[in-house]
């Protein structure tokens, strides 16, 4: 076994931003003090995201050092191989994680682990030190901690403690509170564990950042359309908390840890819908069959409604003003299930694409029609050629930054997993939609219910008694991470991981002491306990996802 001689904290702040901290932490913006100290002290600069940048996937190969293809979550969705296009299975947990996680490895070779709060890591697997769940975990239940005698005392220390309580409803006053408050009752869990069981490698994860910027982006980035008000003095109090977190961890440091402020992926803003399905039908790659059989949903349709008409004829119809008496929440049920009765089913016979799941951002081919590798190539090249031509009418912008053929972007086993067409949207302002109710394949987003979308470029920092104080620098991807840390623990790297260490931003004399080490993988480990979604749990999961666009 390696002695190690180093510890580590890694901070993970979901959907973190250079765009946002480096005005908020900057002189004449103030708020975010700590931020500023850190990255006066380390090396810093944006950190690559997966394609596309979402944070199932994204997260796993930051803790993997493993692209989605060889770790095998790609989507929220449970993806099997063989599995058709636009099939949905239960939602992804650490079950359908291949390999160790930065954690499993450190434990392997004898370290203590504290992980509070990661996504994808319900239900926990048994380790070496403890494990809180976060993002992902359903709700309500009891197995969310290892080892189970830390759920008494943290519930003792935040009474209704939920790893996953964000319910993106809306950007109001009241959504903007919980997200507050919620900061305040995760963070309180998280510094009661780190001072009362101290480990050497610490990673927790701030997920509020991410439904804030989903919900009030234009408040979070300051910009034209910000307004100054009560909604952006809470928008800067969540920001402050954020700080408070670094500031804290920062407070933590000795002469043998090291620290590490991460990000999944950037955030921007979101202005308009591109409908994946609609453009695949209207250049005849998808067909559709009769929507609603012989139900309701079918009358509906033969009529000539669809779910938009319908809520317009609701609207118009509603002259007691009864919709603003019902909350949010009924309202998208009750439109989801508008859209699941008059969706009319796939026609798979003469269906050659479909859109994958907003969280794919891609175009699966269905191989069941499109035989042979000849006809392959060709339906995907005029797939890429389409959609690089895709341009906004209102801006004359093209929609698509770029597009890619899956095995450009990824290598390993799930490779089939993944969509035969990946679409790179860059910093345009289009959320995906696999909607097959669209009536137009660019829709405007009404600001009060969505403002921000997933950037590729998220955060990295690190600061300590091995970093550099280097400043900005450029090249860190996100299956980087994992070696990076395994790196400042003095740990050897598995060969099968994607990723480097970062040697640049640690000092000479660290790496003159430290030579890099890899060494063959240790196998894949025990799987978690099996603690499946139920369909309350599926369902939701699935409206919550909905909340933030990450499902249509």
């Amino acid at each position: 076994m390696i002695k190690p001689r180093r510890k580590a904290i890694v901070l993970g702040m979901d959907g973190a931003t250079l765009d946002v901290l480096l005005p908020r932490s900057g002189e004449q913006g103030g708020g975010m003090p700590n931020v500023a100290t850190l990255l006066a002290q380390g090396s810093w600069g944006a950190l690559q995201s997966t394609t596309p940048p979402f944070s199932a996937q994204a997260w796993v190969s930051m803790v993997t050092g493993k692209n989605p293809a060889r770790h095998g979550v790609v989507d929220f969705w449970e993806r099997l191989p063989g599995q058709r296009p636009g099939e949905r299975r239960g939602f992804v947990t650490a079950r359908q994680i291949h390999g160790e996680t930065l954690w499993q490895i450190a434990g392997r070779h004898g370290l203590q682990v504290g992980i509070v709060n990661v996504p994808v890591t319900y239900p926990p697997t048994p380790l070496l030190g403890y494990l809180v769940s976060g993002f992902l975990t359903p709700q309500g239940k009891e197995d969310f901690v290892y080892p189970t005698a830390l759920r008494n005392e943290i519930l003792a220390l935040v009474p209704g403690y939920n790893p996953d309580p964000f319910d993106p409803l809306g950007a109001t006053k009241g959504q903007l509170l919980e997200i507050d408050a919620w900061m305040g009752k995760h963070e309180k869990v998280a510094r009661h564990l780190a001072a009362k069981y101290p480990v050497d490698l610490y990673f927790s994860v701030a997920q509020a950042l991410d439904h804030l910027q989903h919900l009030f982006w234009n408040e979070a980035a300051g910009g034209p359309e910000a307004e100054r008000g009560e909604i952006a003095a809470l928008v800067d109090r969540c920001y402050a908390r954020a700080d408070e977190m670094v500031g804290h961890r920062l407070s933590m440091l000795d002469d043998k840890t090291n620290l590490f402020l991460v990000s999944d992926h950037g955030f921007g803003p979101a202005r308009k819908w591109l409908h994946l399905n609609r453009f695949l039908q209207e250049r005849g790659l998808l067909v559709l069959g009769e929507p609603g059989g012989g139900g309701a949903g079918g009358l509906l349709a033969r009529l000539g409604l669809t779910p938009q008409g319908l809520r317009e004829v609701m609207r118009r119809l509603d002259v007691l003003g009864l919709r603003r008496r019902v909350g949010r929440l009924a309202r998208v049920t009750i439109g989801r299930r508008l859209d699941e009765s008059l969706a009319p089913p796939v026609d798979w016979a003469r269906t050659r694409a479909v859109a994958g799941s907003p969280a794919t951002e891609g175009v699966f081919v269905n191989r069941d029609v499109v035989e042979g590798a000849s006809a392959y190539e060709a339906l995907r090249d005029e797939i890429m050629a389409a959609l690089l031509e895709l341009r906004d009418p209102d801006t004359d912008q093209a929609v698509v930054h770029a597009v890619h053929r899956r095995e450009e972007l990824y290598e390993g086993p799930f490779l089939d997993m993944l969509p035969d067409v990946v679409l790179d949207m860059g910093d345009n302002p289009y959320l995906i939609s696999d909607s097959l109710t669209a009536e137009q394949v660019l829709a405007p987003l009404p600001p009060e219910q969505l403002q921000g979308r997933h950037r590729p470029l998220g955060v990295f920092a690190a600061a300590g008694p091995d970093i550099r104080p280097l400043g900005r620098f450029e090249g860190a991807r996100i299956v980087d991470v994992a070696p990076t840390v395994l790196y400042a623990l003095g740990l050897p790297i598995p060969d099968d991981m994607d990723g480097r260490p970062l040697v640049e931003i640690f000092s000479d004399e660290y790496r003159a002491a430290h030579p890099v080490q890899h060494v063959p993988p240790g196998g894949q480990p025990p799987p978690p306990p099996d603690s499946a979604y139920d369909d309350e749990d599926q369902e939701e999961m699935e409206r919550r996802l909905k909340g933030l666009g990450y499902v249509s």
